[in-house]
């Protein structure tokens, strides 16, 4: 019902997902990995939807769950390291949260978002599944970053892609999503 209330007060994510699932059901042929795409939504995470492997086994994080939007999740930092103005410090500052060394976590977690503005996305271990690489592409429509698509990379005996492999299979068809979703490109 959340997911249902999202949808219908925010009417371009119906187009959002129209555009993304048939890429994400591609990538995840492709890549044999599960894949899930991000949004923020008033303070929170959301996960809008998700394509699963066609393999028995893999890793998947459910439909219409939320998490906080703080700087342990990589579509978090993914997310925020694309925006600009006003609403990157605020994504930046629900990043940080609250507690000790506010402005010394402030100060890394801001050069750590440069460098993925600068990469194109964020690859690592999971800060939350052990085993388990996460790669994160920012997708975009005519006005910015308006989500995060991410690959949870589980490596068993029978995987045939390597992360390498996957994260450019992830990387073209984050581009074609924001194609389709009106973004011109880098250049444009």
């Amino acid at each position: 019902l959340h997911l249902f209330e999202l949808a219908h007060r925010h009417p371009p994510v119906d187009r959002l997902l129209d555009c993304a699932m048939p890429y994400m059901q591609e990538l995840a042929r492709r890549t044999s990995q599960s894949n899930h795409l991000c949004v923020h939504h008033d303070m929170r995470l959301v996960v809008l939807a998700r394509a699963e492997s066609p393999e028995p086994m893999s890793y998947s994080v459910r439909q219409g769950s939320h998490f906080p939007f703080h700087d342990d999740r990589v579509s978090a930092r993914v997310i925020t390291a694309f925006q600009e103005g006003p609403r990157r410090e605020s994504y930046l500052d629900e990043l940080v949260g609250t507690g000790r060394n506010l402005a010394s976590r402030r100060r890394s977690l801001d050069e750590r978002l440069l460098q993925i503005h600068k990469r194109g996305y964020e690859e690592g271990p999971s800060d939350t599944v052990s085993g388990v690489v996460d790669i994160c592409f920012p997708l975009f429509d005519n006005f910015g970053a308006v989500a995060a698509l991410n690959i949870i990379y589980m490596r068993h005996r029978d995987t045939k892609m390597s992360v390498p492999a996957a994260r450019d299979h992830l990387r073209q068809i984050s581009e074609q999503i924001s194609r389709s979703l009106g973004w011109p490109g880098p250049a444009g």
